[in-house]
């Protein structure tokens, strides 16, 4: 979501999310059958999660945006 609010300040710290997510190319989950969903989302969550995964540093270092850590701090 903060790439939508905040997308010239990631961007300029080249925390490009969506455009890492489309990279991933995670599968159509409507396409799957109910009984496979489970499987599908954990593994996206480990694609994207994988400590090689450059959607993971992405993910980390987010919360050092300042818009993204007064926020973050707010809700605690």
């Amino acid at each position: 979501m903060y790439e939508l609010f905040f997308p010239g300040e990631l961007h300029a710290r080249n925390l490009n999310l969506f455009d890492e997510t489309t990279r991933l190319r995670l599968p159509d989950l409507s396409a799957l059958p109910d009984a496979k969903k489970p499987a599908a989302l954990r593994e996206m969550f480990d694609k994207a999660r994988d400590a090689k995964s450059p959607l993971s540093a992405m993910l980390y270092d987010v919360a050092l945006v300042e818009e993204v850590r007064i926020i973050e701090e707010a809700g605690r």
